[in-house]
């Protein structure tokens, strides 16, 4: 158990995500239009970078966004050393508390009605998927999803709402597999779901923090894979639901790509990278590795287009705004501390 905690807090995304609780300095209203006077955020002209959540002590990250309504839920340790799930307006400092408990609720993704929010939890005393209504009623307790004990991370719905897509960890191989879990089934009388779960290929695949499409018709799902060799770095892959298409659509030798995450309208993808230190690479080893900035790229591999150059700050978990992609939000370390950024998106060919 304790191997298998450590290994997923190695990650990169979520060993970020997962620090500590701290009492930090940073920006807000005036102070982010100075930051970029500065430099601190080079690239970026004002007015095009706002700030979404100002908490001063813990962090916030793991943002998902309303399908229909201008609502962020995302995870916080602003009041526990242990993150629990808030939401709030965009545009508003109110946010309202969504969990509640001593454990870590983390990820959340709503599905394709905004009636249902599925998350990643360890209450249970291991990482496993949780469904709450949302909003939630008076005194719900959020239900465990799958029947089986093993480790699950990060799902994704179905367009239509009847699957979800996660990754599983492999305790043999020691890595993650791509599942789907079936909510089909299900009892209308109860409200319960009769779940089943399947591989979503039996062969030697391997990869994390799947995205399925949310564009009607479009059954791919985007994920991140890493290398059998060499640095075993990330990259961004796609494949159909019915295990068929394996595509490469970017990674590289000298830096991960990782986080992922679909345009609702448009055959384009928002990730995030990580460059392995060049002078821990230059003597050999595997390096140390740190979060960068947010890309976004046509699927077929072009147009790779940077959305920010944070002079060495790490972004990271960027998501596009729904319904229309107009906007991309993500969780910046900007001013020494961690909260959600949003910044305007003009796509281009």
């Amino acid at each position: 158990m304790k191997r298998r905690m450590l290994w997923l807090f190695l990650l990169p995304a979520v060993l970020m995500a997962f620090s500590g609780a701290t009492c930090r300095e940073g920006l807000n209203g005036k102070d982010a239009i100075d930051a970029q006077k500065k430099g601190m955020i080079s690239g970026m002209g004002p007015g095009v970078i706002r700030e979404e959540t100002t908490s001063t002590e813990g962090e916030d990250f793991h943002v998902a966004m309303h399908p229909f309504e201008d609502t962020l839920v995302f995870a916080s340790t602003a009041y526990s050393k242990n993150s629990d799930l808030f939401y709030k307006k965009i545009g508003s400092r109110q946010r309202r508390q969504l969990t509640f408990h001593k454990g870590s609720d983390v990820w959340p993704t709503f599905n394709p009605e905004g009636d249902l929010l599925v998350f990643t939890s360890d209450r249970g005393g291991h990482w496993d998927l949780y469904m709450i209504s949302f909003p939630p009623r008076p005194d719900e307790k959020p239900e465990k999803l799958a029947p089986s004990d093993t480790t699950k991370v990060h799902a994704s719905w179905s367009q239509d709402g009847h699957s979800i897509v996660y990754s599983e960890y492999d305790e043999i191989a020691g890595d993650w597999r791509l599942k789907i879990l079936d909510l089909g089934g299900g009892d209308p009388e109860t409200g319960e779901f009769a779940v089943s779960e399947t591989l979503i290929r039996e062969d030697n695949l391997y990869g994390i923090f799947p995205e399925w499409c949310p564009r009607q018709g479009d059954n791919r799902i985007v994920f991140q894979r890493a290398r059998r060799r060499g640095g075993h770095l990330y990259g961004i892959w796609t494949i159909n639901a019915d295990g068929s298409g394996l595509t490469r659509v970017v990674d590289s030798t000298d830096y991960a790509t990782i986080n992922p995450s679909w345009h609702p309208t448009l055959d384009k993808i928002v990730y995030a990278t990580v460059a392995v230190d060049e002078y821990e690479k230059s003597k050999g080893t595997r390096g140390v590795v740190r979060a960068e900035d947010i890309w976004v790229i046509n699927v077929d591999g072009t147009g790779e287009t940077r959305i920010t150059d944070t002079a060495r700050i790490a972004d990271w978990g960027p998501i596009f705004s729904r319904p229309f992609g107009r906007r991309i939000f993500f969780t910046s370390e900007l001013a020494n501390r961690i909260n959600l950024w949003s910044k305007d998106y003009h796509p281009t060919r």
